[in-house]
């Protein structure tokens, strides 16, 4: 019924499950509505948490923070029947980097099954990241460290996915201001 900012670790631990060991995961094993379309169930569970998060993205690549309400629902009633009201929080500059990330690594990772959601979900990331740079948040120089390491992660998986060598050289210098 709600969707909180931390609500993004599902998918980030999900998708390195599945990369730690692919063959470990199949499709049609889980029994979920979506078993049987050729995609390993993990990602389908990875998919759909992130199709949440692809509803809060804006236009101009921002993504909301989440969605709540002023209680919980009582539960003996279906998400479409909840009476109660919703509110989304704003766009927020590291959240939506951490998308980048979210949203490159799978669109990486579910390449080989579906191009169609590969590709959305890197417009996505691409997006995602244009916001979060725009709006000076970056791998490398002076702050609290926090969104830096939300860039560097955004940079490396769109590195991964696409690459660009933009993406490879602000990682780099990232990595090695960070003296990793």
């Amino acid at each position: 019924f709600d969707l909180y900012p931390t609500h993004y670790t599902l998918a980030m631990m999900l998708l390195r499950a599945y990369e730690i060991t692919p063959e470990a995961f199949l499709d049609d094993e889980l029994r979920i509505p979506e078993s049987g379309n050729g995609i390993p169930d993990i990602l389908d569970e990875v998919l759909w948490n992130l199709a949440a998060w692809e509803q809060l993205q804006e236009e101009d690549g921002g993504i909301r923070a989440g969605v709540e309400s002023y209680r919980h629902p009582w539960g003996f009633y279906f998400a479409d029947e909840d009476p109660i009201p919703y509110w989304t929080f704003s766009a927020d500059a590291e959240h939506t980097a951490r998308f980048a990330g979210i949203f490159a690594q799978a669109a990486r990772v579910v390449a080989p099954f579906s191009q169609e959601i590969s590709d959305r979900l890197a417009q996505r990331a691409q997006r995602a990241y244009d916001y979060a740079y725009g709006l000076g948040l970056r791998s490398t120089g002076d702050s609290d460290g926090k969104e830096q390491g939300e860039m560097i992660y955004a940079e490396s998986q769109l590195f991964n996915l696409k690459g660009e060598a933009v993406m490879g050289q602000r990682f780099e210098e990232a990595w090695d201001a960070w003296n990793i």
